[in-house]
């Protein structure tokens, strides 16, 4: 270490530099200091070096680790040194360097989230792009993981029904064959629904729900227009739900269709908003774009209704917040 490492060191012309003393650089100000050393080696009797502080032993982590300082002699670039090798510690520590992962969506649903373009008695066919969640997968990229959790001729009521009784271990081994990725061996012990049998393994961030025109369709015979209030109540149950696994639950408002009679339809989506500030507006925003021409039955999306819907809920996860904003 050279007299230039260190404030107010002794230079070699005076008392001490020729006395060959070296000192670190805490101990050579307090030394000058009670000398009244000026740093050209002149006696002065009115003005002194003012102490400087002792230097710490140890060093306090966020996390309650302590480390020991190697030396405390060390010169001005070592100590600067020093400091940077400390912060790079406290970066780490604190996780500076990992990126947040990426959010797990679920889109749970009948056969409009399956994906299906054509239903008929004898088949039905898939959108070749996997319907709006794996179109919805694409946009997002890395941005978030999406699974797609429908199932065609599912409603708001056979999501609900209990995996371990009736048709509920039936639907169970179906769902297993026809989800991707399939849920794992044998719904959970606690679990009351298909749904949370189902979300309980996928643990997601996010779930949207679409699903309610087939209990209007399926039901409509038997309960007239009360059918809406229990598919309600119904939708209502499946987000309480869906909720205690996931931070965000989204109810999206039912699509408008050729099969199921639009007063219906509409009360229910009324319902929906009225209950639920932050709905997704799933059927408002389908239909405002000329929704008629988007349909390939009476009832499925066409691939440009599958794409149109994929851009609506990427661009109200991103309008709040939910996932990260692509860079344009």
């Amino acid at each position: 270490m050279t007299a230039n490492d260190v404030p107010y060191a002794c230079r070699p012309s005076s008392a001490a530099g020729r006395r060959g003393r070296r000192r670190s650089a805490y101990e050579a100000p307090r030394a000058a200091a009670d000398r009244g050393t000026r740093l050209g080696g002149a006696e002065s009797k009115r003005r002194r070096r003012p102490r400087l502080p002792a230097p710490p032993s140890r060093v306090t982590l966020l996390d309650g680790v302590r480390y020991r300082k190697v030396s405390t002699r060390m010169s001005g670039s070592a100590t600067v040194a020093a400091g940077v090798s400390l912060l790079m510690v406290l970066l780490g520590a604190c996780g500076g360097g990992s990126s947040p992962r990426a959010p797990v969506i679920a889109c749970l649903g009948d056969s409009i989230t399956y994906g299906t373009t054509h239903a008929s008695p004898t088949g039905s066919q898939r959108d070749a792009k996997g319907g709006y969640p794996a179109r919805l997968a694409r946009l997002l990229g890395a941005r978030a993981r999406v699974l797609n959790r429908g199932a065609g001729g599912a409603s708001a009521g056979l999501w609900l029904l209990d995996p371990h009784q009736g048709d509920g271990p039936a639907l169970w081994n179906v769902l297993k064959r026809n989800l991707d990725p399939p849920p794992g061996g044998s719904p959970p012990a606690g679990a009351p629904s298909l749904a949370l049998a189902v979300l309980e393994g996928d643990r997601p961030d996010i779930v949207v729900i679409l699903l309610g025109v087939n209990d209007i369709f399926f039901e409509r015979q038997q309960r007239g227009d009360a059918v809406v209030a229990v598919t309600f109540d119904r939708l209502d149950r499946l987000r309480e739900q869906a909720a205690s696994v996931a931070r965000t639950v989204l109810l999206a408002t039912p699509l408008p269709n050729h099969r199921d009679p639009p007063a219906l339809v509409s009360d229910l989506a009324r319902r929906i908003r009225a209950a639920h500030a932050d709905a997704l507006p799933l059927g408002e925003r389908f239909a405002a774009a000329d929704w008629e021409r988007l349909l390939s039955d009476e009832v499925h999306p066409n691939e440009e209704g599958y794409e149109l819907l994929a851009r609506i809920v990427a661009e109200e996860l991103e309008r709040r917040g939910l996932i990260a904003t692509h860079a344009r």
